[in-house]
């Protein structure tokens, strides 16, 4: 069992024996020090933890604090022994000032075959965490001064992290948790724009009790006002309604960031951005062929009006059930197609990179077409959309369909 470990100071990690003077309450992107480090730990593999307090106020106060956490949660007086410990545990220690991304705690782990294992930093004052069975406990003691034991007689493997020890190491490190905000799935609008939006509206509502499925459902009201103003077929409103739909296409990238930031990941949150997505883009489709109808006559309204939203309902069948059949015939494994992953089992998997074709698959798939909207709406043309909506989303799941089949046949009998 892997246990971590967390000190709500630095002290005994420090080579001089002093405290941060940073509150270990002190929040980094919506997440106090102290709960960003057992979830870190937790997403490393971390079963089970263990908060030492410096004092009898700060027992108390994370007794009362750090509830609601995916793994139990035990507090500790300053000069408590570690219990619950087996001989052969694996155990994190590290401090709530000592902050060590995902891949540092998981490369200490894999790193760690009995002996202990600390991170190391160039002429750094400080040590990073340490990784070390639970046999280094089992004897008793108190958990700073084997801690201290520890790192006397630490094997280094040399890896990042971040000593928060000031004000402006905060704030530091929390800029650097906006770096890389990404999705498998943006595209290149959302790459060169709407992520810069999403970000600032991100930063805007961390630390506000805002869940990423508030925001969900705040880009799906803008995207459907969106639609409603189209439906109006007004050059003004219709123009509002394309700047609106831009900005639910934006904010449709902060849900992820947040649950990312804040470690609030649930599969129905995920469902419920694919659902909300393809309700607003039924909308929109519907309303741009009501706009073809009155311009381009009944006729051709209603046919590229019903081409569009079939489109979409047999995209989201096909793309729906490939994904449920790539996590079936290839497990664990990551598709070229950067979508089949987001909708599968492998949440926000890395794509496995793939042909030129693919990639233009993958720019399809994202939302860039509502700058198309826009520009379309500023020209006063928006019934052009429905053409390109018609056409253009039946050749999409065709193509997604007939390349996810060609990989995963060609895989498959690799495989054999």
């Amino acid at each position: 069992m892997i246990r971590v470990i967390v000190f709500d100071t630095d002290g005994p990690f420090r080579q001089d024996g002093r405290h941060s003077a940073v509150d270990p309450r002190a929040r980094m992107a919506g997440l106090t020090l102290l709960r960003r480090t057992i979830l870190h730990a937790w997403r490393a593999g971390a079963q089970a933890a263990f908060v030492v307090a410096r004092d009898e106020a700060a027992a108390q106060l994370w007794a009362s604090s750090e509830k609601g956490l995916p793994i139990p949660v035990t507090v500790l007086r300053e000069g408590e022994g570690v219990p619950h410990v087996a001989p052969d545990d694996t155990l994190i220690w590290v401090s709530a000032h000592v902050w060590a991304p995902e891949s540092t705690l998981t490369r200490l782990i894999a790193g760690h075959h009995g002996t202990p294992l600390a991170a190391y930093q160039q002429d750094a004052g400080i040590s990073g965490p340490v990784v070390t069975s639970g046999s280094a406990v089992v004897s008793g003691g108190a958990a700073a001064e084997v801690l201290r034991r520890l790192l006397s007689g630490a094997g280094r493997l040399e890896a990042p992290y971040k000593h928060v020890d000031s004000e402006e190491a905060r704030r530091a490190t929390e800029r650097s948790f906006y770096v890389g905000l990404t999705s498998v799935t943006d595209g290149y609008v959302d790459r060169v724009f709407n992520r810069h939006i999403s970000a600032w509206f991100t930063r805007l509502v961390i630390d506000l009790p805002v869940s990423p499925n508030h925001v969900t459902w705040l880009h799906f009201s803008f995207g459907l006002v969106a639609a409603w103003l189209f439906w109006q077929e007004s050059y003004p409103l219709g123009l509002l309604g394309a700047l609106l739909y831009q900005l639910s296409v934006a904010l449709d990238c902060s849900d992820g960031e947040i649950a990312r930031l804040k470690f609030q990941f649930s599969k129905f949150g995920s469902w419920l951005d694919v659902v909300t997505d393809n309700i607003v883009t039924v909308a929109i489709f519907a309303a741009v062929a009501k706009v073809a109808a009155t311009r381009l006559g009944p006729a051709t309204g209603i046919t590229l009006g019903v081409l569009a939203v079939s489109g979409v309902v047999m995209s989201v069948i096909v793309v729906f059930g490939l994904a449920r059949l790539q996590n079936r015939l290839r497990p664990g494994q990551a598709s070229s197609l950067a979508v089949t992953n987001r909708l599968g089992e492998l949440d926000q998997a890395k794509s496995a990179g793939g042909t030129t074709l693919d990639r233009v698959i993958n720019e399809l798939t994202s939302r860039d077409h509502s700058v198309i909207v826009v520009l379309l709406a500023l020209a006063g043309h928006l019934e052009y959309f429905a053409w390109l909506a018609g056409v253009g989303s039946h050749l999409f799941w065709a193509s997604f369909a007939a390349i996810q089949l060609s990989m995963l046949r060609t895989a498959n009998a690799q495989s054999r």
